[in-house]
């Protein structure tokens, strides 16, 4: 989940619980869970809004997470095999080729869910994510971005 305010955390709450219903336990639910914020993935070494703890990660369970400088939304998707991304930052293109790269680099078809409001600060548009990655991730269909002709045979729906 890129974006830990009060909607990103909710979101990622829901996720957590489906998680759990699916079988998963607790700890390990959470353990797939990473939210970040402005400062990258949300550590318990920081001072905190009460509604960040539950999914705060411990930096010493994070090998790669030596310097503050690591501590990017690249890293967390190639270091802990990320293959589902959520936006609710309201950061316009900070799902760049370079992040999408990264997510394609753990999965053939990643899933890169762009959800801010409004279009003008979406992580990422939808021609963008189909360029990017050969209409091989899996985006929203969102009537509030731009078109993009795509064929039947590259939505997720199809697959």
């Amino acid at each position: 989940m890129n974006g830990a305010g009060a909607g990103g955390v909710g979101i990622t709450e829901q996720i957590w619980t489906e998680l759990m219903e699916q079988g998963m336990d607790e700890t390990a639910a959470k353990k797939r869970i990473f939210t970040m914020d402005s400062r990258g993935v949300v550590t318990t070494d920081r001072e905190l809004e009460p509604y960040k703890h539950k999914f705060a990660k411990d930096p010493a369970t994070l090998s790669w997470l030596k310097t503050p400088a690591d501590n990017t939304m690249e890293n967390v998707i190639l270091n802990e095999k990320i293959t589902v991304l959520i936006g609710t930052s309201g950061q316009p293109g900070c799902f760049d080729q370079a992040i999408v790269n990264a997510m394609m680099q753990n999965s053939d078809r990643p899933v890169i869910l762009p959800l801010s409001n409004p279009t003008t600060n979406t992580e990422a548009l939808p021609k963008d994510l189909y360029q990017w990655t050969d209409g091989n991730a899996w985006w929203p269909r969102d009537l509030r971005l731009p078109r993009y002709p795509i064929t039947a045979s590259h939505t997720a729906s199809d697959r």
